[in-house]
């Protein structure tokens, strides 16, 4: 938690419910930009995540990534974390790391 969530919650902390209502009417009116989704680049390379993310890669040994991260990709926490919603670039830096670090898949002997 950032230290600016921390000091709201400090702050909202015993408040009745008419104060917590005035609140959050007036957090609401701000109006908050909602992430937009990502534009996919390469539709082909998207196509080809897609299915080794549901189908794994046979020819390498890659397993589905599915199997561990879930349909949504919600994640099984603690050992196989959250997919979805992640920044492309934190995707892309952690499969790097992930590859570089562990070897990569399996490969067939």
């Amino acid at each position: 938690m950032d230290s600016a969530a921390a000091a709201l919650i400090l702050s909202v902390h015993g408040l009745d419910a008419r104060p917590l209502r005035r609140l959050t009417q007036c957090v609401q009116a701000q109006g908050v930009a909602q992430p937009r989704a990502a534009t996919a680049v390469n539709q082909a390379r998207v196509d080809a995540g897609r299915k080794v993310y549901f189908e794994g890669n046979i020819a390498n040994g890659l397993p589905a990534c599915v199997s561990c991260h879930r349909p949504n990709g919600s994640g099984i926490a603690p050992d196989f974390p959250r997919l979805a919603c992640q920044q492309p670039a934190y995707v892309a830096s952690q499969l790097k790391g992930w590859v570089e670090n562990r070897g990569g898949p399996a490969r067939p002997s």
